[in-house]
């Protein structure tokens, strides 16, 4: 009978153990398991900041593109607006004034000898005796005040920069605004700017 008592309490030990053993065993495992779902949040954590990361540089460099694009347009229009200014600099000494204007003398290319054989205009200084006959004019023998061509003077001057030239030259040979624009990466009011300045150029100096 003791026997039967005492296997019985050691079968019930044994159990007894066995269950605390399974029961540590599993809250390793249920520790494991939430480690491995720790370890699965973090790493998709990290994959989405990496992600987010990628994305903002993305971004960067493209505004920084665009950031560049903009200054190099920003050069071109100044190019440009520089060389607009060289020219109007330039026109501004060369314009031929009318006779008539107080404060500056008429810019004249007829030779002293022909405007005293006129009888139009003596030499500073001088006058012309009202006995001595007026000898006849031919016609022709005056050149105009406004011989000299200051626009073609312009034109072929150095102070240009090749992108006007190159501007001007493609609009001489036909080529509309917008194709001008579209090849040389000048915007259509540029092109138009030169091209309309070119024209008050001409038409002024008609």
């Amino acid at each position: 009978m003791e026997w039967l008592w005492f296997l019985g309490g050691l079968i019930g030990g044994t159990l007894w153990s066995v269950f605390l053993i399974n029961r540590k065993i599993e809250q390793k495992v249920e520790t494991l398991e939430f480690m491995n779902r720790v370890r699965r949040e973090l790493e998709e954590i990290l994959a989405s900041c990496n992600e987010t990361t990628d994305r903002n540089v993305s971004i960067l460099e493209h505004r920084v593109s665009g950031l560049r694009k903009l200054v190099d347009r920003a050069d071109k229009r100044i190019q440009v607006l520089q060389d607009l200014l060289r020219r109007s600099e330039d026109l501004a000494p060369r314009a031929v004034p009318e006779s008539g204007e107080a404060g500056e003398p008429a810019d004249r290319t007829t030779p002293p000898e022909t405007e005293r054989s006129s009888g139009e205009v003596g030499a500073p200084g001088t006058t012309r005796s009202p006995d001595t006959p007026e000898e006849p004019v031919v016609q022709g023998d005056i050149p105009s005040p406004r011989e000299p061509n200051p626009v073609r003077e312009i034109q072929g001057q150095k102070g240009l920069s090749p992108l006007s030239e190159t501007v001007l030259s493609l609009y001489r040979n036909g080529h509309p605004p917008e194709r001008i624009a579209r090849e040389l990466g000048l915007t259509v009011g540029e092109v138009d700017l030169i091209i309309s300045l070119e024209k008050t150029v001409f038409l002024k100096d008609r």
